[in-house]
Formats: C-alpha cells, sequence, structure tokens
C-alpha cells in the first residue's frame, strides 16, 4: 500500500505537520525570560553631619613612683630576701651583696683617720711650741733694740737676736705648714672613711618607699656589676597611661579633658583624667608626653599595652548605618539608588560607633543608598524605592 493510492493519509500527514509547527511556535514563546523583577529597597539620603572626631593613640601603664635599683658595686648576690609581686615597706631588705671588700676598706678607712688625726695633734703641739720660741725671739729682740739706744748692748748681741728671732719665726711658719697638711690629711681621710661607708650601703639594696616588687633581675651567686639593674620597686597606689602625641593634635587637648583608654590584656575600658602635658618631650619625633590618670584596677602593672580615644571636637562628614556597608574581601561598598538601578559603590570606613560608621570617601552629599534588602541586590539591579 502507498500514500499515492491513498490521498486521505496525505491530509493527515499535513495536518499532522501544522499541529507539530504550531506546537513547537508555542513552545518557543512561553520560553521567552520574563523582565528582572525589581527589589524592593528603603534608602537613606545623604547629608553632612556633625561628627565627633577621635585621635587614637597607642601607650603604654606606667607607675607615677617606679624605681630600678641597680647595682653601683662589682660583687656577688648573697641573698634575695623578696620574690616577685612582694609587698615591701620603705627600708626594707631587698638584697645584700657580698660586704668583705667594702668591710675592708672601712676598717682602712678607720686606721687612717686614727693616724691622721694623731699626726694633727702632734703637728698642733709643735705649732704651739714655735709659737712660743717665735714670740720670745721676737720680743727679745725688741729688747736689744731698746738697750742698744741706751748703749747697754753691742750691735752684734743685737744682731745675733735679730738672726734668732728670724730663726723662730721660719720654724713657726714651717710648723704651721704641717699643720695645715696634717689637717689637709685628716680631713682626706675622713672624707674616704665616709665613702667606704657609703660603699658599705651599697651592699644592701632597700626599697626606697612602699610598694611592690616587680621585677627582679638576680639570684643568690650571680655576679653583677656597676650599673647592672637589680630590681624595680613600683608604688601600687597610682598608674598612669602614657603617649606620645604629635604636635598637631596636641594643641586639641587640655589638662583635665576625659580620654577613653583600652587595656586589653586586663580588660580594662575606662575614662582616665589628663593630668600631666610635657609638650616638645619627645622632640626627637616631633611629639609631646600626655599622662592619664587610670582607675584602681587589680593586674594593672608598668609596661602594659592600650590605646587612648582623644575627642578632638566635631566636624562635618558624612555618615551610614553600619549594616549598610558590605564586604568583599579586605573592601567596603554600599549601593548607591539613582535612576532606578543600584549600583555598587566603594567607600573608605573611618570610626564606627553605635551603629554608625563614617564615610572618609566613595560618597557625595546628597546620593541616595539602599539600606535594606541588601542582600537582594546586585550591581545594576533595578529597584523600587519604599516609602
Amino acid at each position: 500500500m502507498t500514500y499515492r493510492n491513498h490521498p486521505d493519509w496525505l491530509l493527515l500527514l499535513g495536518l499532522s505537520a501544522v499541529l507539530v509547527l504550531q506546537a513547537c511556535d508555542g513552545s518557543r514563546q512561553e520560553s521567552k525570560p520574563s523582565e528582572t523583577k525589581a527589589v524592593a529597597v528603603t534608602i537613606l539620603a545623604l547629608h553632612a553631619v556633625p561628627l565627633e572626631q577621635i585621635y587614637e593613640a597607642a601607650g603604654a601603664v606606667r607607675a607615677r613612683q617606679r624605681a630600678v635599683l641597680a647595682s653601683k658595686l662589682q660583687a656577688t648576690v648573697l641573698s634575695v630576701t623578696v620574690k616577685l609581686g612582694d609587698a615591701v615597706r620603705p627600708g626594707q631588705l631587698l638584697m645584700e651583696l657580698d660586704h668583705s671588700e667594702t668591710d675592708a676598706e672601712f676598717q682602712r678607712g678607720q686606721g687612717a683617720l686614727v693616724a691622721a688625726e694623731s699626726g694633727t695633734r702632734q703637728a698642733e703641739k709643735g705649732q704651739a711650741a714655735a709659737e712660743a720660741e717665735a714670740n720670745l725671739a721676737a720680743i727679745t729682740l725688741g729688747r736689744f733694740q731698746q738697750l742698744l739706744d741706751k748703749k747697754s748692748v753691742s750691735q752684734q748681741e743685737l744682731d745675733q737676736a735679730d738672726a734668732r728671732n728670724k730663726t723662730a719665726q721660719a720654724a713657726l711658719g714651717i710648723a704651721t705648714a704641717r699643720v695645715e697638711e696634717a689637717t689637709a690629711q685628716q680631713d682626706a681621710a675622713r672624707a674616704a672613711l665616709e665613702a667606704a661607708r657609703i660603699r658599705q650601703g651599697y651592699t644592701r639594696i632597700t626599697a626606697p618607699f612602699a610598694g611592690f616588687v616587680a621585677e627582679k633581675y638576680a639570684d643568690a651567686g650571680s655576679v653583677v656589676s656597676p650599673g647592672m639593674p637589680l630590681v624595680t620597686v613600683e608604688d601600687s597606689a597610682g598608674y598612669q597611661f602614657e603617649v606620645a602625641l604629635p604636635e598637631s593634635r596636641i594643641e586639641a587637648v587640655k589638662l583635665g579633658d576625659t580620654v577613653q583608654v583600652n587595656i586589653p590584656s586586663i580588660s580594662l575600658e575606662a575614662p582616665a583624667r589628663i593630668e600631666e602635658m610635657q609638650p616638645g618631650a619627645e622632640a626627637g619625633s616631633r611629639s609631646s608626653l600626655v599622662r592619664m590618670a587610670l582607675p584602681a584596677r587589680a593586674g594593672l602593672r608598668s609596661g602594659l599595652f592600650g590605646r587612648a580615644r582623644f575627642s578632638l571636637g566635631t566636624a562635618d562628614g558624612l555618615a551610614v548605618p553600619e549594616e549598610s556597608v558590605l564586604r568583599q574581601g579586605e573592601l567596603r561598598y554600599v549601593y548607591v539608588v539613582a535612576e532606578g538601578k543600584a549600583r555598587k559603590r566603594l567607600v573608605t570606613i573611618g570610626r564606627v560607633d553605635g551603629g554608625t560608621a563614617e564615610v572618609l570617601s566613595g560618597l557625595e552629599e546628597g546620593e541616595q543608598i539602599a539600606i535594606s534588602s541588601l542582600g537582594s541586590l546586585a550591581d545594576g539591579a533595578p529597584v523600587e524605592i519604599q516609602p
């Protein structure tokens, strides 16, 4: 059987082809993509607002009273009577050095002073005798001069009296010089003895004030030399936070200002009052030292790192809600809404405080940003602004 003998089959095939083409055409019409639906967003129009100007500086804790006690001798440490953290009172013995040499030096000094004092006494006796001889010779010479006028003595006898007087006066001068020399030797011996006594004191390392042992650098048996630190004592009654402010910032702060200080190692976040300022104290770095009184807190000690936030007044600037700023790696961006579309815009963010982020660059006053539906937005996405 062939199609040629059955024209009805040809008619059926033609109708089928038409139906298939119509079906394919309808399928193509249904597969056309629909237009992108606009994302409903809330916007924020940017206007300049007064923003607090904050300068943050790194610094460290320091005790109001802190003493690094160093050795003044080359000696061996005999004993250490304190441990780190021990409370100490003024004058308390902290460490003792070998004092055998200083004791011997002191004893030699005592002997030298005794000898010098004896020499001074002998010289003074000699001076007294020479003075008596000189006085007698002077009186005798005077009498002989009177007797010569009366022709009671000869010129030769007067000359002899004059020679004896000159000899006696010279001897008195020598005796007086010996007294001066002996006195000088006595003074030197006394000074040497005092120096030996002071050196004896160097072997006893004592607390200069009430506080606690903050550092200990040597143990019993250690050999120390002049200038080597032995113990650090701090007064725990008061601590300060010290920072160096550049000269461009120092004019904006003054004594009595309150600064927010953060010391993370002891979880301290507290206000601190400026109580000391030393303009130009750091000449090499063109900065000044500023010290703030810290509140009492367990764990405070010199050297702890922290940061201080100085309020430098206000200045007009742009700020956006913190949640409107999105992150892409290290970059920050917002969506700027203009002409019915959202555009990604890179921004530089400054201080973030209380849910508000300061915008340093990337936005202009009068622009609008999206503050809702941020997760549904993409660069160039159409948006519908919600009232």
